[in-house]
């Protein structure tokens, strides 16, 4: 996969100039970026990025199931940032 091999490349390039592992990967579930920190610095704890999240939790519920979403996820995110 050419992603896979592009974001590795980077990372490699990181590693070459001796800055060190990531402490944490977060990303939109692109498979691409995914592989490549597992590749190049395997012990980099991955997280999925939380505004692609709830826009997928929100694309998949009809705009009549949950009046006042945004809000609710809104102030639950926003709870979660200031943590």
């Amino acid at each position: 996969m050419i992603h896979t091999l592009v974001w590795a490349d980077l990372l490699r390039d990181r590693k070459r100039r001796r800055m060190g592992a990531p402490v944490q990967a977060i990303g939109d579930g692109a498979l691409g970026f995914w592989l490549a920190p597992r590749e190049v610095f395997p012990q980099v704890a991955e997280q999925r990025c939380w505004f692609h999240k709830i826009a997928k939790v929100l694309s998949a519920l009809p705009k009549s199931a949950h009046p006042g979403r945004e809000e609710v996820f809104g102030r639950g995110l926003k709870r979660l940032v200031l943590q």
